[in-house]
């Protein structure tokens, strides 16, 4: 996916002094309708001090911003706990608009105060003897424990912003019965551990006052019961939803995620929560980050807490709603222990990256498994399945060399010539890359496909890759964990036979190469490839090419985030990565150094910074000669 390309340094001032508000938040339908006409004001000021900021009219700017600062902390003298909300992320933009002004030479701004909520009453505390007051001590708790899901929004059509919203109920019918609190629905889920989710809990006390208030009637005590919960009770603000941040393996469990977890997961779990457009309950477990981050109702995994973990509840069919997963048997008592073994040990991932495709890393690690004359049969298999797929009925020759399985339009001796082509590039890939000489790049043979026809070749990217092949393209890869290939054109000459193919196969060769030690982002794999082929084919026509641009390319960067973001024309792209390679190969030690923490799952951008002392951004930007932003006097 390409990035947009920002024009000048100037737009990035305007981003961090415009904020993007299409809609007003979750809350705003909430509001009043002068709240929301002042939220929109104010919004609309910003906007315009960022139209100006770009014009480079600085004094104009900061009279805008002085206004919408005005208009801010008129709005907010007085407001409710939920104004005051609102206003924060407007606040906060006059805040770095402030400090982008003044770095203009503008002083005159004024005082930006911190927004304050007003003083509170205390809140009587409950007694065995007396009543329980809704204002006082029920709301608060419905506020903290279920303000995110219900508050904020209608989490399963459940609804809570005020008195009448929640003694109504949902469709499905009301969840408080005056009189009867063990018959009431919140007060069952709450015994069930079905509620609050996203590691958040109601405490024995606090169930106790819902139920006391229930049993006595469940009256409200204020003036007007469409009262917002959080002008009842504006000192209570709803708790946040556990975070839950991916942990690798300390080599310590005894259930793996990536053999033991992973399968049954990509099996009965991901048509469902997988990477649709929309997973179920918005849970989308097709990586390992993504099924930690959690869905709608907040993190589903509690790492050490298997018993308290929704997913947990949900296959057990004690979370609410449908057991899990659904319209399929119940997985087994066996496996479902094995699920919350894992969560107990830490819920940590062993192998792959926090970033890898789900079946991807289940299919990787049983390939780990795998001897490589299994995982050949395999990678075989693929093979003449993805051939029919993109060429059914075009018939193949097939050659098999030590490291490689071609198969090809062209008849078995043109095709072993290119093998021991690959052969001979890859034992030359392979020393700059890996510490022994002999380590394999990958376990098992490596596919070839060798298209003789440019509508073979398009055919293969449209069918296998599902992708539109680019202009004067001869040449592609792919490795999922288990398959491994390099996809070829290749023309017959004039006379009939098939040239060296040189760059066409060494590139993608040795970003397969680069590929296979572990997650990185293009600019790196392709940076390395490029720069590795150059180094082994310097008077390759294609290298000459690449290296007459790189003049041209290097004067047009400025700034690190160009290269990261891939934000320059596609083929500028391509050569800024080579430059970046080339410096990265130099040091070879380094490297290997890398390629041996990215193997062991390490994410890319701290092997980076741990290798080569800096993040890559700052590394990057070192490179292209870009001066670090000085961070602003303190006073």
């Amino acid at each position: 996916m390409r990035h947009p390309r920002l024009s000048s340094k100037n737009a990035v001032g305007l981003l961090a002094v415009m904020i993007v508000w299409g809609t007003l938040p979750a809350y705003g339908q909430q509001l009043t309708k002068e709240q929301q006409t002042t939220l929109q004001k104010i919004q609309t000021q910003l906007q315009q001090a960022g139209a100006h900021y770009r014009k480079r009219d600085w004094k104009k700017s900061a009279e805008q911003l002085k206004q919408a600062q005005a208009d801010l902390e008129k709005a907010a003298q007085g407001a409710n706990p939920l104004m005051l909300r609102a206003l924060a992320p407007l606040h906060a933009s006059i805040g770095r608009a402030h400090q982008l002004l003044k770095k203009r030479g503008i002083k005159d701004l004024p005082e930006l105060k911190p927004l304050v909520p007003p003083p509170q009453q205390p809140v009587p505390s409950p007694t065995a003897d007396g009543p329980i007051l809704f204002s006082a001590h029920v709301a608060p708790i419905l506020i903290t424990k279920c303000g995110r899901c219900h508050i904020d929004n209608a989490r399963g059509m459940v609804s809570m912003v005020d008195f009448e919203t929640l003694m109504k109920g949902p469709d499905a019918g009301t969840i408080i019965m005056p009189g009867n609190a063990e018959g009431s629905r919140i007060v069952e889920v709450i015994v069930e551990g079905d509620m609050p989710r996203g590691g958040l809990t109601v405490s024995k006390t606090e169930l106790d006052i819902l139920r006391k208030w229930i049993a006595e009637g469940a009256k409200f005590d204020g003036k007007n019961s469409k009262a917002k919960l959080i002008d009842l009770a504006p000192s209570a603000k709803p708790a946040d939803l556990a975070k839950i941040e991916p942990q690798r393996a300390t080599g310590k469990e005894t259930i793996h995620y990536s053999i033991d977890i992973a399968p049954i997961f990509a099996k009965q779990c991901s048509g469902c929560h997988g990477g649709g457009d929309r997973p179920g309950g918005r849970f989308d477990m097709m990586t390992f980050r993504r099924m930690l981050r959690g869905g709608e109702s907040g993190p589903a995994i509690l790492p050490g807490k298997p018993d308290s973990s929704l997913l947990v509840k949900k296959l057990l069919g004690t979370g609410g709603g449908n057991r899990m997963p659904r319209n399929q048997p119940p997985l087994s008592d066996e496996t479902i222990e094995k699920i919350k073994t894992w969560i107990r040990e830490g819920a940590r991932l062993d192998d792959g990256g926090f970033d890898t495709n789900l079946r991807q890393l289940a299919a990787a690690a049983v390939a780990k498994r795998q001897t490589p004359e299994e995982v050949s049969r395999r990678r075989a298999e693929i093979a003449e399945s993805n051939w029919k797929l993109s060429l059914p009925g075009v018939r193949h020759d097939v050659h098999t060399s030590d490291e490689f399985l071609v198969l090809g339009t062209l008849d078995e001796t043109e095709l072993a010539t290119i093998a021991r082509e690959a052969e001979s590039l890859m034992g030359r890939i392979r020393p700059l890359l890996r510490t022994g000489r002999s380590d394999p790049v990958v376990k098992g043979r490596i596919t070839l496909f060798v298209l003789g026809r440019r509508y073979d070749y398009s055919e293969f990217g449209q069918m296998v890759e599902q992708r539109e092949v680019r202009s004067g393209e001869r040449s592609t890869f792919g490795f999922d964990g288990v398959d491994a290939y390099v996809a070829l054109y290749v023309p017959r000459s004039s006379d009939g036979e098939s040239n060296p193919l040189g760059a066409v196969l060494a590139e993608p060769l040795a970003e397969l190469a680069v590929t296979t030690a572990g997650e990185a982002p293009r600019w790196y794999r392709k940076g390395l490839a490029r720069a590795i082929t150059a180094r082994l084919l310097k008077s390759d026509p294609a290298v000459k090419e690449w290296t007459s641009q790189i003049p041209r390319v290097a004067g047009s960067i400025n700034d690190g985030r160009q290269i990261l973001q891939q934000s320059l024309a596609a083929d500028d792209n391509d050569v800024a990565a080579m430059i970046v390679g080339s410096y990265l190969l130099k040091d070879t030690r380094r490297l290997k150094k890398m390629h041996r923490a990215l193997k062991e799952g390490h994410p890319f951008d701290q092997a980076f910074a741990s290798v080569y002392g800096t993040p890559p951004e700052a590394w990057l930007n070192k490179l292209v000669g870009k001066k670090p932003s000085k961070p602003p006097k303190k006073k």
